[in-house]
């Protein structure tokens, strides 16, 4: 993992941070990941810190900034100690640190703008931009005459036959 280098799944992180929270957050809203901590960006091990009372207390960190429960084991490298912190992919979208929700782009982590959080909270259930109405909207921003021609395209080509008398409300409601 340490020669591959940061990827879309792998962080290298030097030290137990706010940065490694928001990886972890990232990880869980996309394809999940790993984060190293102990090792350079380029990937030289520096080593931490590694007792149970450490690894509780990033667990319980963790735990209570994004409500992740990730797995998290220390282990050695070249006489030196590092930590993995493995998050898969979360099925319940988005995964928020401190009330900002993030993303993998690559080997960078971003803050989801408000656009991509809509999107994201839409596709996990199941909703499509189409699918909602909106509420600003009214019957006099609609041309009838597209509907008409809508209408009448629709049954030259038989997909979906539908009545020449019905109301346009009726149609669209």
């Amino acid at each position: 993992m340490l020669k591959s280098g940061e990827s879309e799944t792998l962080e290298f992180k030097e030290s137990f941070s706010r940065e490694v929270l928001e990886s972890l957050s990232a990880f869980a809203n996309t394809k999940g990941g790993i984060v190293l901590v102990g090792v350079k960006d380029k990937g030289s091990v520096i080593g931490v810190k590694a007792d149970q009372v450490v690894l509780k207390d990033m667990a319980n960190q963790i735990d209570q900034g994004t409500g992740l429960q990730p797995s998290i084991k220390a282990t050695r490298i070249d006489g030196k100690n590092i930590i993995l912190i493995q998050v898969p992919e979360n099925k319940i979208k988005p995964v928020m640190y401190r009330g900002r929700a993030y993303r993998r782009v690559g080997s960078t982590t971003r803050q989801m703008g408000a656009n991509e959080l809509t999107r994201l909270v839409l596709d996990h259930v199941g909703i499509t931009w189409d699918a909602l109405p909106e509420s600003r909207a009214k019957m006099s921003d609609i041309s009838t005459a597209k509907i008409k021609i809508f209408i009448r395209k629709a049954n030259e080509v038989g997909r979906r036959p539908i009545p020449t008398s019905i109301l346009i409300p009726e149609l669209l409601g």
